[in-house]
């Protein structure tokens, strides 16, 4: 019985689909084609993203752990600052530049001269 019923529908959805592909334009026929395969292409990728989902649900994940902390280095400054530091911080001294260019001109636009 039930497979009587499974070959009705079958037919009725056969014969139905026959019927509107008779009535329909070229373009709209194009339309339904690009949906059709466009479904059947999404199958593959949606069967291998929940393979690779179960998998990773599956396994303990060695990412997921967190990894331990560095150790913290300190390095003390010397006791005895020598000369050019102040604080423990080394500052440079300024040394004026080999060339110095030319002196450098400045416009100021909307400025009268």
């Amino acid at each position: 019985m039930r497979s009587l019923a499974k070959l009705l529908v079958m037919a009725f959805a056969g014969g139905f689909g026959v019927a509107l592909a008779y009535r329909m334009t070229p373009e709209a026929m194009a339309v339904v084609v690009g949906v059709v395969f466009g479904v059947l292409a999404t199958i593959p990728v949606g069967l291998i993203m929940v393979a690779v989902a179960r998998r990773q649900r599956d396994e303990p994940s060695v990412r997921l752990q967190q990894p331990a902390t560095p150790p913290v280095v300190v390095i003390q400054p010397p006791v005895s600052a020598p000369q050019g530091r102040a604080g423990g911080y080394w500052l440079p001294e300024v040394l004026p530049p080999l060339y110095p260019g030319p002196e450098r001109d400045f416009r100021i636009i909307g400025d009268e001269e």
